[in-house]
């Protein structure tokens, strides 16, 4: 490493060494006020039991006396954003409430939507690794092509989200599919492969697929996007 390298290297590691902890909190220089509370922990770490327990006991009251004030601003969060809506209210009249109302239907509905997707694929995942046993030694016992049709389940609904995003251009149903998609052939390559196959090649095959799905991720999500929907 030639000696310009080296000096940076040194100056970056002395710049992550804050010459003032309370600046740099106020700063929201997060990384030096990481390494500060990491070495002050380990200081900390090696003080005797009876000088080091007034200290933790100060920070301990700090962090519940900061929860207990969250807590109140939580609490009175809903009544400000009320008077706020309030004087909005009366300043743009109630289409400015049937605006409101329409997006905070909306987004709800988007929610929801997104959670039942969320709970469906996750069923069919975990379907697809246990299937329908209900006794942990009948599944061990269960041969891998007995929970297979899970498995082609689990990839024909992603598929099938995947064919409904791209034709109604919905995006969220084809990140759902593509992500599930992934999770399924991830998930059957740990099954059937982990235990016949050299580990070094089997990483090996799993950090190329990850540098290819890395390399062309932005492909890959947007893939056949506004070819199907017209």
């Amino acid at each position: 490493m030639t000696p310009w390298l080296w000096f940076a290297l040194i100056g970056w590691l002395v710049s992550l060494v804050p010459t003032n902890p309370m600046k740099a909190a106020a700063d929201g220089a997060m990384l030096p006020l990481v390494v500060f509370t990491l070495a002050f922990g380990l200081a900390l770490g090696r003080l005797a039991e009876e000088t080091r327990r007034p200290v933790v006991g100060f920070f301990r009251g700090v962090s519940d006396a900061m929860t207990v004030l969250i807590r109140w601003i939580l609490a009175l969060a809903p009544i400000g954003i009320f008077a706020l809506a309030l004087v909005l209210a009366t300043k743009l009249g109630t289409e400015a409430i049937g605006a409101a109302a329409f997006y905070v239907v909306a987004v709800s509905a988007l929610l929801l939507a997104s959670t039942l997707l969320l709970y469906l694929f996750i069923a069919l995942w975990i379907m697809s690794i246990f299937g329908n046993l209900d006794d942990i030694e009948r599944w061990r016992r269960a041969g891998r092509f007995e929970l297979f049709h899970w498995s082609i389940a689990f990839a024909l609904v992603a598929v099938a989200a995947i064919v409904y995003g791209l034709r109604h251009d919905d995006g969220m149903l084809r990140g759902f599919g593509l992500t599930f998609l992934f999770i399924n052939l991830y998930t059957r390559f740990f099954e059937y492969f982990w235990d016949s196959m050299h580990k070094a090649i089997f990483f090996a095959v799993l950090a190329l697929s990850f540098w290819f799905i890395g390399s062309r991720a932005e492909r890959i999500w947007h893939f056949g996007q506004g070819k199907l929907a017209g």
